[in-house]
């Protein structure tokens, strides 16, 4: 019974995901929804797109590719937690997302309020309650993803260029165009904050238990950091 919990939860998941693909496509193509830059207006419609699958939605592809792994043979356990760091960081996350799930209607059947804030939110939120005894390739796949995606978009490309007021308006989310004094006084930001900073925050947790060097850990993360900042910088000075 418990595997079958496991697998329902991993294939849920993996289906969330997949959704966000689909309707994060959809929006690009027709160049609508609020994560649709203007710089990209005048592309054709499947040029946005295969330009989304090939820098943004990678990384979704890869987080569901390592799910899938770990759905044929979970070595995820009920029973145990991983400490008290990673719980607290679970509940944080998961009720993150129930707030910003609703906020956005998702229960009352809006499909387009299936965002990665609620999708990661709950994912790894409920993921971090779990014991995970040793680590596996599905789990190292969705783990390093996760942790370069928080690095080099959250952070590099989307946070850092916003805490310098670069970001003009419609060039990126709402919150980060407006500069730090209303980023951080903004609803929006501070729950994809929460989602971000507490699921890099878990992976790194993770990634030490399953004895990964701090060395690399490190460097992927300052590497990719500054990679998406530059290609934030490079994005700004020529669209």
């Amino acid at each position: 019974m418990r595997r079958i919990l496991l697998r329902l939860y991993l294939f849920v998941f993996v289906l969330a995901i997949l959704g966000w693909i689909i309707l994060s496509s959809i929006e690009f193509f027709n160049g609508t929804g609020s994560n649709f830059p203007l710089w990209m207006e005048t592309w054709p419609p499947i040029s946005r797109v295969v330009f989304l699958a090939a820098t943004t939605n990678i990384y979704y592809f890869f987080i569901a590719l390592g799910l899938f792994i770990e759905f044929l043979r979970p070595r995820i356990q009920f029973g145990r937690f991983n400490g008290r760091m990673l719980s607290a960081l679970g509940v944080i996350m998961i009720a993150n997302a129930l707030i910003v799930g609703w906020n956005n209607e998702l229960f009352f059947g809006n499909s387009f309020g299936l965002i990665d804030t609620v999708i990661y939110g709950l994912g790894f939120g409920i993921l971090f309650l779990f014991s995970i005894p040793q680590r596996t390739v599905g789990l190292s796949l969705i783990l390093w993803t996760r942790f370069i995606e928080v690095g080099g978009f959250f952070i590099g490309y989307f946070l850092t260029p916003a805490l310098l007021n670069m970001w003009p308006r419609g060039y990126t989310l709402g919150h980060f165009t407006q500069g730090p004094a209303f980023m951080f006084t903004n609803y929006f930001f501070w729950t994809d904050y929460i989602t971000a900073i507490g699921s890099l925050i878990g992976v790194i947790i993770l990634l030490r238990k399953f004895k990964f060097s701090r060395f690399w850990i490190t460097s992927f993360l300052i590497g990719s950091i500054i990679v998406g900042h530059f290609i934030a910088r490079y994005i700004i000075s020529n669209f």
